[in-house]
C-alpha cells in the first residue's frame, strides 16, 4: 500500500467519524432541548418582546468546539421558527432562535447577548 492509499483510507475514516459525531450531536442536542416543534414561545430580546412558534430544533456544536471536536464537551441546541405578527397573529417574515445559552424567566425566554470574543472566552 502506498502513502497516497494510506492517506485516502485515513480520510475516509475521518469523514465517517465526522458523520457519526454529527449524528450523535443532533440526537443528544434535540433530546436536551426543552422546546419541541409547535411550541408557542415568548421572547425578551433587549427591549423587544415578541412571540413565535418553534418550527425546528437542532443539535449544534458547543462554542468551544468551533474549530474541532473536544472530548468531554457535549452538544448545544437551538430552537428556531418565525415570529407571530402582533396584529394578525399569523406567522410573519421575521424569524427567531433560542439557544441553550438563553434563560427561561417568568414565562419568557431571555436572549443572552455576547460578543464573538465573549462566546469564545477570549476576554
Amino acid at each position: 500500500m502506498t502513502d497516497l492509499e494510506r492517506l485516502d483510507r485515513a480520510k475516509r475514516a475521518y469523514l465517517a467519524a465526522k458523520r457519526r459525531i454529527e449524528d450523535l450531536r443532533q440526537k443528544i442536542g434535540r433530546a436536551a432541548c426543552p422546546l419541541k416543534v409547535g411550541d408557542r414561545v415568548f421572547i425578551l430580546d433587549d427591549t423587544k418582546e415578541y412571540e413565535g412558534i418553534v418550527e425546528g430544533v437542532e443539535g449544534v456544536a458547543a462554542g468551544e468546539e468551533m474549530l474541532d471536536p473536544i472530548v468531554g464537551v457535549g452538544p448545544a441546541w437551538v430552537a428556531h421558527g418565525h415570529r407571530s405578527n402582533k396584529t394578525t397573529g399569523q406567522l410573519g417574515a421575521w424569524s427567531f432562535s433560542i439557544t441553550n445559552e438563553d434563560t427561561f424567566q417568568n414565562g419568557k425566554w431571555v436572549k443572552l447577548h455576547q460578543t464573538f470574543e465573549e462566546k469564545l472566552g477570549l476576554n
